[in-house]
């Protein structure tokens, strides 16, 4: 029996979809590096080491659905997990009101929050073919799709004031436990 290649996805961790995501936002975001774009245990890091701008991504929640263990155990573990991706821009504590130019950017280039939403939310969901993978294996149970944003919010990274914004995404996947 021919099964399309979308029915034949990895049994997997968690570990190489944040490693996926991160890739595709290196690669498609400008000014994203991998200093500055990285996995962490926490949305809010407690330092920035590639300067101004920044993005991580971290496990978010997730749930078991009952559905799919029940008489299959470990063979059938799927979780319909999270992934938090969240843009970051420091600015010094020193200058009061720059608020507005973390959130729109300003006239002379410099990049606001809500442009580096709109990036992440194109390399991640404006190719349909994109997803997760390991070399040609789709690592997803389904397509990974978007599930809330929050609002923009301060955050001290260090010594420093800055913007972050998180995007959770939903990334549902088979557990490889054996």
């Amino acid at each position: 029996m021919n099964f399309p290649d979308s029915t034949l996805r990895s049994r997997t961790t968690q570990s190489p979809i944040l490693e996926s995501i991160r890739d595709r936002l290196i690669e498609k975001v400008e000014d994203y590096n991998d200093q500055n774009c990285f996995v962490d245990d926490q949305s809010i890091p407690i330092s920035l080491p590639g300067g101004r701008i920044g993005c991580t991504i971290s496990p978010g929640g997730g749930r078991f659905p009952s559905e799919f263990f029940t008489g299959g155990g470990a063979d059938t573990m799927v979780e319909d997990a999270s992934v938090i991706v969240t843009p970051i821009i420091v600015t010094r504590i020193d200058r009061p009101r720059r608020s507005s130019r973390r959130i729109l950017g300003d006239d002379v280039g410099s990049k606001g929050i809500l442009w580096y939403k709109r990036e992440i939310l194109i390399a991640l969901f404006a190719d349909d073919m994109w997803e997760p993978r390991l070399g040609d294996q789709p690592l997803c149970r389904d397509q990974i799709a978007p599930v809330n944003v929050e609002a923009p919010s301060d955050a001290v990274i260090g010594e420093a004031t800055a913007t972050a914004m998180r995007i959770t995404i939903s990334t549902p996947f088979d557990w490889s436990l054996r």
